[in-house]
C-alpha cells in the first residue's frame, strides 16, 4: 500500500502517466483499469487528494475526486476503476477578466455554460488583468484562471507568448482564441473565432502595420480551425484570405 511520499508514490504516478499514454497512443477518453486497487493507489493515479487535505487544490481536482465518490457509493468502482480523461479546453478569457463584462465577455460565458451542459470539459481560463476582477460564469466548470499581467502591451506580449505558454504548461487538448486575434506560436491545437474583419476594413481599431497584416493572418494560416459567427462574416474572411476556405466554419450565436 502506498505512502502518500516517497518511491512508492513516484510508482503510482508513473502507472498513472503510463496509462495516459496508451490512452493517447489508442485515442481513448475513457480507461478501465481491472483489479482491486486500494482506495488511496487511486486517488495517487488520478492525482486528486482529499478536499480537506490540499485547501489549494483547484476546482478541477474537487469535481474529479467527487466523482470518484460517486462512483464507490454506486459500488461501480469495487472491481474496476473507470477513469475519464476529461478534454481541457483553454480560453483566451480577456472578454471575463474585466470590471464590466460586455458583449465579448457574454459570448465567452454562454460558451462555457452551453458546452459545460452538453459535455464533460475542463476550462482553463487566461486573462491578462489580475488588478480586474474575473466574472466566473454561474454553474461552470471552469478549473483554473490564470491572470498574467505581462509587459510589452504594445507588441501584444501577453497573447503572442504567455497565452500559448500557459496552454503548453496546463497541457491543454485545445486553445480556443475567442476574441478574433491569436498568437503565430502554437504548441497545442489552437481555434480562433472570428467575429468580423472591421479591424481589414478600417484602420480604426487596430491600424495597418505588420501585427494586422502580416503576424495574424500568418497566424489564421497555421491554426486548427477557425470559427466565425455568420455566413456573412464568413464571406468577408475568405474575400481577404480565400485559401482559408477549408479551415472556416459558421457556428451561429445561441438565441
Amino acid at each position: 500500500r502506498p505512502q502518500d511520499h516517497g518511491p512508492a508514490r513516484d510508482g503510482v504516478q508513473h502507472l498513472r502517466q503510463a496509462v495516459e499514454r496508451a490512452a493517447l497512443q489508442r485515442g481513448c477518453r475513457v480507461v478501465t483499469l481491472v483489479a482491486p486497487l486500494p482506495v488511496r493507489v487511486v486517488e495517487l493515479m488520478l492525482n486528486i487528494e482529499h478536499p480537506h487535505a490540499d485547501a489549494a487544490a483547484d476546482d478541477g481536482d474537487l469535481q474529479r475526486y467527487q466523482r470518484w465518490q460517486q462512483l464507490m457509493q454506486e459500488g461501480a468502482m469495487d472491481m474496476t476503476l473507470a477513469w475519464r480523461a476529461l478534454m481541457r479546453i483553454g480560453l483566451d478569457a480577456r472578454g471575463l477578466n474585466t470590471r464590466f463584462v460586455r458583449g465579448m465577455g457574454e459570448y465567452i460565458e454562454k460558451l462555457i455554460v452551453e458546452v459545460g451542459r452538453r459535455h464533460e470539459v475542463e476550462w482553463y481560463c487566461y486573462g491578462n488583468r489580475p488588478d480586474q476582477p474575473f466574472h466566473r460564469p454561474e454553474g461552470s466548470t471552469i478549473s483554473r484562471a490564470t491572470l498574467t499581467d505581462t509587459p510589452g502591451n504594445r507588441f501584444h506580449a501577453w497573447e503572442q507568448l504567455t497565452l500559448p505558454y500557459q496552454a503548453k504548461r496546463d497541457k491543454v487538448d485545445v486553445l480556443h482564441c475567442t476574441m478574433t486575434t491569436m498568437p503565430w506560436w502554437q504548441p497545442v491545437p489552437t481555434v480562433v473565432t472570428i467575429h468580423d474583419t472591421v479591424q481589414w476594413n478600417t484602420d480604426e481599431d487596430m491600424g495597418p502595420g505588420f501585427y494586422r497584416d502580416r503576424l495574424l493572418p500568418s497566424a489564421f494560416a497555421r491554426c486548427a480551425a477557425i470559427v466565425t459567427i455568420s455566413h456573412s462574416s464568413q464571406r468577408d474572411i475568405l474575400r481577404h484570405w480565400p485559401h482559408l476556405r477549408d479551415k472556416v466554419h459558421v457556428v451561429h450565436h445561441g438565441i
